[in-house]
């Protein structure tokens, strides 16, 4: 890395990680998914509609599976009691048997986004939301792309690394210390507080989309052999 022209990362944890072993070359330039964000806040119609990602990952996050699964139940049937339209969305094939035995465990009949292989199905599905909850990184990054308030359950600490550079650290929980009463408190914060949580995520998709533009030009540049 220290021979590379350039290292760009995707949020503070992994630049002070390169920066402790000795790397000073290092800018944050956000996830490069945060390319796909809207050109425009589409202002949220407060329908309480909650867009859930929970799925599998070989048991390799913060406690185990079987007791995010049990949460998201218990959680989910809190809020379909407090008057929320609930709707999963899952980011592979694997992640829909889990998330059916979720739906099963609640005991109601829920949607559960088909499209998940279609980036514009996909961003439009999350665009409907009003708040969404993910614990995969890039469901969470996509809601973002869309200006969807949005929480991470953060099953692996690439995505408190994600939220930190978003500056929403206060958005980020870990699945091994998952709070009911915390979790609902601050999706119904999101939603009350809707307008603020969109323009602020706006401002800094928007910003890392511009840095990418600008060292995707660069490198292309250099590699060509392009004098400024």
């Amino acid at each position: 890395l220290k021979k590379c022209n350039y290292v760009g990362v995707r949020g503070p944890i992994s630049k002070k990680l390169l920066e402790i072993n000795g790397l000073d070359n290092v800018e944050i330039t956000g996830d490069p998914a945060l390319f796909f964000a809207k050109k425009e806040i589409k202002q949220k119609k407060k329908n309480k509609k909650l867009g859930i990602n929970i799925g599998v990952s070989n048991g390799n996050i913060w406690g185990n599976e079987d007791d995010v699964l049990e949460f998201i139940v218990k959680f989910s049937k809190i809020m379909i009691d407090k008057g929320w339209e609930l709707a999963f969305f899952p980011v592979w094939g694997k992640d829909i048997p889990y998330i059916e035995e979720a739906a099963k465990k609640i005991g109601r009949k829920l949607f559960i986004f088909p499209h998940y292989r279609s980036i514009g199905r996909a961003l439009d599905f999350l665009e409907g939301c009003d708040v969404f909850i993910g614990e995969k990184l890039h469901s969470v990054i996509l809601s973002m792309c869309t200006y969807t308030p949005s929480i991470m359950l953060e099953y692996r600490p690439k995505c408190r690394d994600f939220m930190a550079s978003m500056q929403m650290d206060d958005l980020n929980m870990r699945t091994d210390r998952l709070s009911l009463d915390s979790l609902i408190d601050l999706t119904e914060k999101l939603y009350d507080n809707s307008e603020y949580y969109q323009r602020e995520i706006f401002l800094k998709a928007n910003f890392y989309k511009q840095i990418q533009k600008e060292k995707a030009l660069s490198i292309t540049k250099s590699i060509l052999g392009i004098e400024d």
